[in-house]
């Protein structure tokens, strides 16, 4: 996540955009949008970043500061 989505947005909004629990259909509609605008994606990465962000990796919830 840090390498892909920092690149081009705040953390503030990738950590908002996971607080409000999208399912994975919102996901993969989201990062299609991303690749649409550049971003650069490999399917297996794409498939696991939407699983982190679904499941609310530890990682991620660290990250977000929402490990409490």
């Amino acid at each position: 996540m840090e390498s892909r989505c920092l690149a081009c947005h705040l953390e503030t909004r990738i950590c908002r955009k996971i607080s409000k629990n999208k399912g994975t259909r919102s996901w993969k509609r989201t990062i299609k949008s991303m690749i649409r605008h550049g971003a650069e994606l490999p399917g297996k990465e794409r498939k696991t970043l939407i699983g982190c962000f679904v499941n609310k990796d530890k990682e991620i919830l660290s990250f977000c500061g929402m490990d409490n």
